[in-house]
């Protein structure tokens, strides 16, 4: 047996590949999603050319009125993904992402006349619309199939194949925005080579739909259709909702951690249920949601402010557009070599610890990095303190995990959801047009709203943790162990490619199964 532990153990590569090897639809549909949110932010000035002559701040309005749908999205197809399932909730997100990312490309401007422009202001905008439902409900869905089908000891790095490929679309945009102004020019590229980055992404949106469509549904959701349904209030309302009763859940607390690992809502054991057991189901989520929004801070103001806003700006003090785009470009191909080294980090010392670390690098670096680009923003010192300085915490982040532990198999995709996408809405769709508004308060004030996101992660991490060791918040649904710190042995899981019930989600401790940190 523990020969066989062993083997399983030094696996964890082999758990990324097979993850990766039947869920790349999912990944691909994912690199779409972000790629058009950081192609619209890489072209504002394009954008603002041919759309909003003279205004700056409508041009990041238009940026931010996608994340003001994708909560919207996030509950809709969330609801989606926890009643029919995720497979149907992602076929129909890439579908959506695929018409509004390529429609944007062919669009009518004010070059063709005024009302030909002010038609392709409200298509733009309609697009932006459909783009920011489509890509509410992705996240969730995705993230929930993932967390589902996972071995428990690799839940980390599996996750980490979210922002690796998240990395992989702003890579992309960065570079096909980068590429085309070099082929076309910077006059061609304002008159009609910013409509190319747009349409390219129509053959991966249609591949990945088409592998979307192949896909089997989630073990784990068909399990909770299944199930019968369960006597007496479910450990998670208890908790949640900050009753003493369930405290024991993610304190150490040894064979109970392992009892509670995904105990379903009898309320939610059918697909649909009735509308008072659901908004019963929600209410009591409100302190999970909170924690989920603090913790994705960082993620808003790293990814929306210190990088795409950044380089508008730093073009604006005077760097060639080149050089800005160059110095993003720099940044992103870092994170995207260490971020799966990271995941692994995260399943050694646990989510809550890397989370920690992230919000504080956030916090302490984003202020004078960003004051560096204020006074020299063309020196190769700056440039160096960019692409480091921005890109050390955004390895550091684990923020689709630490979310999707928050929430039980029933509202997961929901859950997750609506959590990530208001925490983007404040911190990356309104941070980037505080950003652009607040250089009337002071030429630093962005370095400072960068420095706020980290040290909100922070207090959430810290939050999170405190909550855990006093039983009022149950952080962890999936795996108990590691969390904050070392586990003193690793996660054991026999079955390395299916769903993994209670005992194969928990920890082996010297007590028996349970916490071992």
């Amino acid at each position: 047996g523990m020969a066989v532990c062993e083997q399983e153990q030094g696996t964890w590569v082999g758990d990324v590949r097979d993850v990766a090897r039947r869920c790349w639809p999912l990944l691909l549909g994912h690199v779409v999603e972000w790629y058009e949110f950081s192609i619209y932010g890489f072209l504002a000035p394009q954008i603002e050319a041919n759309f909003f002559p003279a205004s700056s701040v409508a041009t990041w309005l238009g940026f931010a009125l996608t994340f003001f749908m994708r909560p919207l999205g996030a509950f809709l197809l969330g609801r989606v993904a926890d009643m029919f399932g995720r497979r149907a909730s992602v076929n129909l997100s890439i579908l959506g992402m695929l018409i509004a990312t390529t429609g944007q490309g062919c669009l009518p401007t004010y070059r063709s006349g005024e009302s030909a422009g002010l038609a392709g202001v409200t298509l733009l905008l309609l697009c932006r619309c459909v783009q920011g439902l489509s890509a509410g409900g992705e996240v969730g869905a995705i993230c929930a199939y993932l967390i589902e089908v996972a071995p428990a000891r690799s839940l980390g790095v599996v996750m980490a194949l979210v922002p690796f490929v998240s990395f992989i679309s702003f890579s992309s945009a960065n570079a096909v925005a980068v590429a085309t102004t070099a082929i076309v020019g910077e006059e061609a590229m304002t008159a009609w080579g910013w409509r190319i980055p747009f349409v390219v992404a129509l053959l991966p949106a249609s591949i990945a739909l088409w592998g979307r469509r192949q896909m089997p549904e989630s073990a784990a959701f068909l399990e909770h259709v299944r199930a019968p349904a369960a006597a007496g209030p479910s450990d998670d309302e208890a908790q949640n909702s900050g009753g003493g009763a369930a405290k024991a859940a993610d304190a150490e607390s040894g064979d109970a951690a392992a009892r509670k690992i995904e105990v379903p809502d009898k309320r939610s054991r059918t697909p649909g249920g009735s509308g008072a057991d659901r908004i019963q189901q929600y209410r009591w989520q409100a302190r999970p949601v909170l924690v989920g929004i603090g913790a994705v801070a960082s993620q808003g103001v790293l990814c929306y402010v210190a990088n795409m806003w950044c380089v508008a700006r730093m073009v604006q003090l005077g760097m060639p557009s080149s050089k800005a785009l160059t110095a993003s470009l720099i940044t992103k191909l870092i994170a995207f070599v260490l971020k799966l080294p990271a995941g692994r980090i995260a399943d050694v010392y646990g989510v809550g610890l890397l989370t920690f670390v992230n919000g504080t690098l956030t916090m302490l670096l984003g202020l004078p990095v960003f004051t560096l680009m204020t006074f020299q923003p063309d020196s190769i010192l700056t440039l160096c303190c960019i692409c480091i300085g921005f890109a050390v915490p955004w390895i550091m982040q684990m923020p689709y995990l630490f979310v999707a532990e928050l929430f039980p198999t029933p509202i997961r995709a929901t859950g997750l959801g609506i959590t990530w996408n208001i925490s983007l809405l404040i911190f990356g769709g309104i941070g980037t047009v505080l950003a652009e508004e607040s250089l009337s308060i002071s030429d630093l004030a962005p370095g400072w709203i960068i420095s706020g996101g980290g040290f909100l992660t922070t207090a959430s991490a810290l939050y999170a943790l405190k909550a855990r060791r006093t039983g009022a918040l149950r952080v962890t649904h999936v795996r108990a162990a590691p969390f904050w710190g070392r586990a003193e042995l690793q996660v054991c899981v026999p079955d390395s490619c299916g769903i993994q019930d209670a005992a194969e989600h928990a920890v082996i401790g010297k007590g028996g199964v349970g916490l071992a940190e």
